[in-house]
This record gives C-alpha cells, sequence and structure tokens, in this order.
C-alpha cells in the first residue's frame, strides 16, 4: 500500500504484527523494501524515515542490528553517486537521507564518513559538489578541516560542475547561501522541491497563486521549469513545462487550470519524456483520465506503470487499452522491466504471458542480472526459483555474483552464496588458472538463448570466478573484486564460502594474492577482514619480492603498515 499520514499507524501495527521484525535477515529485507519506495514515493520521504525510525524504536535490545541496518542504508544511498554519476536520480535518496538526520536516524559525522570516499575520486567532483549543496551545515559542523579543504575546491571549480548547484546557482551565489548559518540552505531544502516560484505554487497545488501568477508579463503557458539540487522528483529535472510538472506533482487544481489556459499537452522535456510519463509518475487518477481522454495514448507507456509501481494504472492500461488480439503487450519487457524495479505484481503477471525468464534486452541483459544490479531482492528471489533460470550467463561486468559485487548489493551476494541452485549449476573447482568451471548445461533451451550460434564452444558455457568476458570491465576474481570495491561486508560474505576462501591466498594476475591487493590499494578494513580469515598466509611477496609491510609503505599506507606490523 502507498505511504501516507492516514495509514501510517495502520502500517506501523501490521509490522509491529509481521515477521519483519523477528530477526536481521528480515528487518534487512524491510529496509530494503523501504528504500526501493524511496525510488517511487517521493512525496512519502518524510514518511518513509519516520517508519525508519519506528522500525529502530522497536530494536531497542539490538543496537548491533540497528548499526547494520544504518549501514545499509547509507551504503545503499551514497553509493548511487558511483552508479547514476551527474544524474538527478541520486537527488531522491540525498533527500531520504535528509530526512533520516531530522529523525536522528543517521550523524552529522555519518555523512562525512560516506563523503570521504569522493576525496579520492576526481570523477566524482560533481558528486561532492551535490553532497554539499545538502549537508553543508552538517559537515561545516561535524568536520570543518574537511569542510575548508573541499569547499574551497568546489567554489574555485564551480564553473566545472556539470549540474545547478550552490556553487553554480543563477539565482543565488555561495555567499547567499553559507551567510546566516546557512539559512537560505536549509529553507530551500526543506519542501524537497525547486526554489522557482511557479514549482513552488505547482508543488502546494495552489491554483489561486498560479492564475495570480499568470498574470504577470513575464509568465508563458507553455514556460519550463529549469532543473535545480533542491528537486528531488528527479525526473523533473529536465526542464519540463508546466503542465508537465503539475501532472507528475499530481497537483489536479493546478493541471485544470493550465489546460483550461490552454497548455500543450503534447511537449516534452529535454529528455523527450512525453505527459503520459509524467502522469504516470504522480499517480493521479483524475489527472490520467483527463489525459486519456485527450486522445493520449498509454499502451506504449505501460512499461512506466511498472517501474514507477503503478500497479493499479498497470492494470487498467492492460484492461482499457491492450484488449485488442493484435495488441502486442511485449510480455518480455513486462518481465524485464518488472524485475529492474523489484515490481512483483507485474514480474508474475509477466511471466504467466510470457515463460521465458532468460529474455534478453537489446543491451543483452536478462530480468535476473537486472535485478541484481538494483537490488530488486523480491524479484531476485523470485526468479532465483523459476526452473528455467539461467545462472550461467554472464553480461558486461561478469557474472551474477560479479555483478552484485560491483552495485555493491551485498543482499544478493548473501542469496547466491546460500543457493544451492547457483552452486549446482556451476563447478567451482579448480582448473589451471584456479578460475574456470567445467560443468556444461544440459538445457537445449538455455544453449540456444545464451550461446551465439555457431561460435558456441566449451568456454561459453563455463561460468567464470574470473571474469574474462571481452567488455573488459572487470578482470578480477570475487576476492580482489570485493577489495577493489573497498567493500568490507561483501568480502567477508564471500570469506564464509569455503569454496571461495579455498582462494584466500591466490594471486590473480599481476595483482597478487587478496590481502597484498589490499595492502596496496589502500583497502585497510579490507585488511582486518583478511587478516581474521582463518589460513591466511602473512609471509607472501608481490611480484617485485616486496613483504605486506613493504607494499603498505611503499604506497604511502601508514596505517596498515602499522596494522600489520602489530600482528
Amino acid at each position: 500500500m502507498d505511504l501516507s499520514e492516514e495509514n501510517f499507524e495502520q502500517v506501523t501495527q501490521f509490522i509491529s504484527d509481521s515477521i519483519y521484525l523477528q530477526d536481521l535477515s528480515k528487518q534487512y529485507q524491510l529496509i530494503l523494501n523501504i528504500l526501493f519506495a524511496v525510488e517511487y514515493r517521493i512525496k512519502a520521504t518524510s514518511l518513509l524515515a519516520q517508519l525508519v525510525k519506528f522500525i529502530f524504536s522497536k530494536l531497542d535490545k539490538s543496537e548491533q542490528n540497528k548499526e547494520q541496518l544504518k549501514k545499509l542504508i547509507l551504503n545503499r544511498c551514497f553509493s548511487y553517486a558511483y552508479q547514476i554519476l551527474d544524474s538527478p536520480q541520486q537527488f531522491r535518496y540525498i533527500f531520504f537521507i535528509f530526512h533520516c538526520l531530522i529523525q536522528e536516524i543517521v550523524t552529522d559525522d555519518d555523512i562525512v564518513k560516506c563523503l570521504s570516499i569522493f576525496s579520492s575520486e576526481n570523477d566524482l567532483f560533481n558528486q561532492m559538489a551535490l553532497y554539499f549543496s545538502w549537508f553543508a551545515p552538517e559537515i561545516q559542523r561535524a568536520s570543518p578541516t574537511f569542510f575548508n579543504y573541499h569547499f574551497a575546491i568546489l567554489k574555485e571549480r564551480s564553473r566545472a560542475i556539470l549540474f545547478p548547484t550552490i556553487f553554480n546557482d543563477n539565482d543565488k551565489n555561495i555567499n547567499d547561501y553559507e551567510k546566516d548559518d546557512w539559512k537560505l540552505l536549509k529553507d530551500r531544502r526543506k519542501g524537497g522541491y525547486s526554489p522557482h516560484i511557479i514549482a513552488e505554487i505547482i508543488s502546494n497545488d495552489d491554483s489561486d497563486r498560479l492564475q495570480e501568477a499568470s498574470t504577470s508579463s513575464s509568465f508563458n503557458i507553455n514556460m519550463k521549469i529549469p532543473p535545480s539540487v533542491f528537486e528531488t522528483f528527479w525526473i523533473l529535472n529536465f526542464s519540463p513545462t508546466l503542465i508537465q510538472y503539475a501532472a507528475c506533482k499530481g497537483s489536479i487544481n493546478c493541471f485544470r487550470f493550465l489546460l483550461l489556459a490552454q497548455a500543450d499537452l503534447s511537449m516534452k522535456d529535454n529528455r523527450r519524456t512525453s505527459i503520459q510519463t509524467f502522469a504516470i509518475f504522480g499517480g493521479n487518477s483524475m489527472i490520467i483520465r483527463i489525459i486519456d481522454q485527450n486522445k493520449f495514448d498509454f499502451k506504449k507507456h505501460l512499461n512506466d506503470s511498472i517501474l514507477f509501481h503503478r500497479n493499479l494504472i498497470f492494470n487498467w492500461i492492460l484492461e482499457t487499452h491492450c484488449k485488442s488480439p493484435n495488441d502486442d503487450i511485449k510480455a518480455k519487457e513486462i518481465i524485464f522491466n518488472a524485475a529492474a524495479s523489484n515490481n512483483l505484481t507485474a514480474l508474475t503477471l509477466g511471466i504467466e504471458k510470457e515463460n521465458n525468464v532468460n529474455y534478453q534486452s537489446k543491451n543483452g541483459e536478462t530480468a535476473i542480472f537486472n535485478a541484481t544490479k538494483n537490488g530488486a531482492l523480491d524479484c531476485f528471489i523470485f526468479l532465483l526459483k523459476n526452473p528455467s533460470i539461467n545462472l550461467r550467463g554472464k553480461n558486461k561486468f561478469g557474472d551474477l555474483i560479479q555483478n552484485a559485487i560491483q552495485f555493491r548489493k551485498l543482499e544478493i551476494v548473501q542469496v547466491l552464496l546460500d543457493s544451492p541452485d547457483f552452486f549446482n549449476s556451476n563447478d567451482f573447482n579448480n582448473n589451471d588458472d584456479g578460475c574456470n568451471s567445467h560443468h556444461e548445461t544440459n538445457d537445449k533451451h538455455l544453449n540456444d538463448t545464451f550461446n551465439d550460434k555457431n561460435e558456441t564452444n566449451n568456454e561459453n558455457n563455463r561460468i567464470h570466478m574470473r571474469n574474462s568476458n571481452s567488455y573488459g570491465t572487470v578482470n578480477y576474481d570475487y576476492l580482489h573484486l570485493a577489495i577493489q570495491m573497498g567493500d568490507e561486508d561483501i568480502l567477508s560474505c564471500l570469506l564464509k564460502n569455503d569454496l571461495i576462501r579455498m582462494k584466500i591466498n591466490e594471486s590473480d594476475g599481476d595483482v597478487g594474492s587478496p590481502i597484498i591487493f589490499a595492502a596496496e590499494s589502500g583497502r585497510e578494513e579490507c585488511v582486518k577482514v583478511l587478516l581474521n580469515t582463518p589460513g591466511i598466509d602473512l609471509h607472501l611477496k608481490n611480484s617485485e619480492g616486496k613483504t605486506l609491510v613493504q607494499i603498505a609503505q611503499s604506497n604511502g599506507f601508514s596505517s596498515i603498515a602499522k596494522l600489520l606490523l602489530n600482528i
């Protein structure tokens, strides 16, 4: 159900009476579902943060669980800076973290710790600017040194920032934001919408003020609202028209006024997004009916309803726009998009209509890989249990576990490592290079789906603990890949598996063993995990004959060297 102030108490009672609070794994899944809601129910962001606080209040005797769940929230929200560079889509997570600060779920220090990953990543400069635009007061309070260093750089390089932030705002300059203890910034981030006056009016669905504003000589009924770092509806950061903005916000009164004033429904934003998509995102049934009555086709927007979890609209489109036998519902695409957005309702319907769960998109992706990358746990588990699912496939990021590692989806890694189906369908025994397996598939249908016509050979039918795909995106085994990502939680999870732990001292090409790689990469937390792993060989040397301590020292990681010396 959609969370609202009216049903908040009902939802909290349901959670209290459910199995979700019984153990960490169920609590983990509950928080993941809330994080999915953050993506598509932006209006409910404040309530979702309150819901997390309620859940934490029920875990008073489980401080360790609360820390794990808080870490999940922070990792998931901040990791999107890696995945959607320079994209407004991360604003929804920033807004959620902001409300988690209000609810005292996370602290100022948590923000600084998460942001510290950006200081060594030049390609994440723009992400640092976005987070500073929201959390400058908290960063300054928690770590003046960190703040002063990065703030000075961001001010100096403001022209290089790709998206409107407080450093390159056309409306106000950085001094306006900074004065009076960041009063302007604090005011603008409260609402979660653009500071553009018309955007504020429409967000509050104030048709009287909109009518008054329309009398201004500068007003244009088809004017567009520019991007803003404070607009948390990510879809609205590509210069939508006023009526598109109203449709997306579900502001029916403003929508009706704009329509009566002859606003053009056929216009598109800078990303070529149509009015139907904005309306589905907003979810207001009255607005959708009005657009439908104006002869705008919704049949081609079925996938929007899937991705935005608008299942009532999804069913309406199927029932009213896809009745003809000639209508191609494209069940394969339903499966693919439902898996990406963790829409189990749509996924189930798609599989009922099309039993090929291994359908590949134009980019060569399959549903289970889409679920993996997005952390769509419910749909991932559902697909994993399907007897026809192919667990051998690879995309440009490698196999399923390699995808989960790179997209920091610990929960997917855990499910795969616990899955007998995954390990039964793949042989992880060593061969000459310690990476390949030799378990051949017996399913002709899967071979036909995933192998290239006459070019199929034994190599195509193997799964690799090391990815040797032609894209060259990844060339590390599971352990080295987790270290490369600096994800000690996934590394710990991997090392609980006996077959993977057997490779604890094995080199991966030129980078040496996992602990050598961690020492020379400066991954201190990963070094700590490896040091606590039974069987770790601390006498290993790299190709230059250097010991672990020498490796850490020569790369400037004195804290790791000290850690190794104190063993």
